[in-house]
């Protein structure tokens, strides 16, 4: 069963309510099925501001979408694939890895989004299986895929997995 984001989001959001969100989420659509949109919202969602703002009357302020440019930073490592071969090097995982056993403020997670996860080589892909097969606590890891076929099956099987539709 595919999910519009707003409904994927839901989930996940209850998941944290209850202490019970998995450590790794593969997320798959078709491209403009809101991938992106969802792991920044996930992000967002662990290390965001967490005050509720209201305006002058104390109504809720809606605020907009994050996206993943705005979420990345010191606890939010962003990869994607940047080489003219359009591939996910194992050097940038590797960099995934330091960043996620690194410690953090008791109220920040480390996340790790993996834009494209379907583009990493094969020595990248090996590399990150030990940070997905024995995750830091507080550690989140976010595959985004339009291919996730192309991913190893033993990846696949260590993520929760979140296909989502395209939402008119």
């Amino acid at each position: 069963m595919a999910f519009t984001v707003d409904k994927a989001f839901d989930l996940v959001e209850s998941a944290h309510e209850r202490e019970r969100l998995a450590h790794a989420f593969l997320i798959t659509g078709p491209k403009g099925s809101g991938k992106s949109v969802l792991a920044a919202k996930m992000a967002d969602l662990l290390n965001g501001d967490s005050e509720d703002e209201g305006d002058l009357w104390g109504e809720p302020i809606e605020k907009a979408d994050p996206t993943l440019d705005e979420v990345e930073g010191e606890f939010v490592r962003l990869i994607q694939p940047r080489s003219k071969s359009r591939r996910i090097t194992v050097d940038e995982m590797r960099a995934v890895e330091k960043m996620m056993n690194q410690s953090a403020p008791s109220a920040k997670w480390k996340i790790g989004v993996i834009v494209d996860a379907d583009r990493m080589n094969e020595s990248a892909e090996n590399a990150f299986l030990k940070t997905l097969e024995e995750p830091p606590p507080q550690s989140l890891l976010l595959l985004l895929s339009s291919e996730p076929e192309r991913l190893l099956p033993t990846i696949w099987s260590r993520c929760v997995h979140i296909p989502l539709i395209r939402s008119e």
